[in-house]
């Protein structure tokens, strides 16, 4: 599932042509990470496993580091795991 907000319009049409099987949610609103969320509480009621949250502009996220990921997640038995990063320049990030 994708969480469509800003220009949601050309982000749907996109994934219907490339990835026809990915549904969206809209959040009308741009009320925040966690907001966004709760837009696809609907979809997601009745869905059994793990739920990976991703901003849309997540710079260099490998395939590699989201398989390591999800197998940290499911081998320490967490609720939640939160991915983080050092940076040498955090200033350049948010641009």
């Amino acid at each position: 599932m994708v969480i469509v907000g800003h220009q949601r319009q050309l982000v749907i049409d996109y994934l219907a042509r490339s990835h026809p099987i990915v549904t969206c949610a809209v959040q009308a609103e741009q009320l925040g990470t966690g907001h966004a969320v709760m837009q696809a509480e609907p979809a997601l009621c009745s869905f059994s496993g793990d739920v990976v949250v991703l901003s849309g502009d997540v710079p260099l996220l490998t395939r590699k580091t989201m398989e390591r990921l999800i197998s940290h997640h499911r081998t320490s038995g967490a609720a939640a795991t939160i991915l983080t990063a050092m940076m040498q320049d955090p200033t350049v990030m948010g641009e």
